[in-house]
């Protein structure tokens, strides 16, 4: 490949000048769209909702713990001494359960073995 003269390095730069101009208005027009090409829609803005995880509740447990005046538990009691309400409504009791407790100092420990 032959190296190009100054002579012609000076007439390229002119006529690219000039195309380049030129080819612009052509170019702009080719991408042009027509009045029944263009659609728009616009709705106001709604953020996406945060995180929201729901359940439904069948059960719940209410542990009580009956004293007397002098702060000891009662034993003894059934579920028809209790009556459960929720929000004014009485809430019928699907299970009940008694559970003991004996305390640590009333263990005899002498009968176990290890």
């Amino acid at each position: 490949m032959a190296a190009r003269t100054l002579e012609e390095r000076r007439f390229r730069f002119p006529v690219l000048a000039l195309a380049v101009p030129l080819l612009l208005p052509a170019l702009a027009a080719a991408q042009a769209f027509g009045p029944d090409e263009v659609r728009s829609h616009t709705q106001p803005y709604i953020p996406a909702p945060a995180l929201a995880i729901r359940t439904g509740v069948e059960l719940v447990e209410v542990p009580v713990v009956v004293r007397d005046r002098q702060h000891k538990a009662v034993a003894g009691l059934s579920r028809s001494d209790f009556a459960i309400f929720d929000s004014g409504k009485k809430r019928d009791i699907t299970f009940f359960s008694v559970e003991n407790f004996i305390s640590p100092s009333r263990i005899d420990i002498r009968g176990l073995k290890r």
